[in-house]
Parts: structure tokens; sequence; C-alpha cells
């Protein structure tokens, strides 16, 4: 099992069009599975990126947050 980190190096390789095959051979992962962790990844930055429904305010601010 990789660590959520380790996937998301391994995607963030697939988007910047490394082959499936070749990733595969280098990291030791079967192709379908950065199918999986893509698909994965990308549901998460489409839910962050939705509106939020309140608004944030300082007081929800965690330490080393950033805030844009």
């Amino acid at each position: 099992m990789k660590k959520p980190r380790h996937k998301a190096e391994i995607v963030l390789r697939i988007f910047r069009g490394e082959t499936p095959d070749a990733l595969s051979r280098g990291v030791g992962v079967i192709p379908g599975k950065f199918a999986q962790w893509r698909d994965e990844a990308l549901a998460g930055m489409q839910a962050e990126l939705q509106p939020r429904r309140t608004p944030v305010t300082p007081a929800s601010w965690r330490k080393g947050q950033a805030c844009w």
C-alpha cells in the first residue's frame, strides 16, 4: 500500500505526461491503479474548488493554513 503523499507524487507525474506503462515499471504498481488514484485526486480537487456554503472567517482558520 502506497502512502498518500507517494500516490500524489505519482498522480502528478501522470498529469505531467508520463505514460502509465513507463511509470508502472519505475514504481512497481500496476497501471490500472493509476487510473483509480487519478480519479480520486480529480474528485478531491473538484470538491475543494466548489464554492463554500459558509464564509471563511479568521476564527475558522487553522494555524499555517493559507488564506486568500
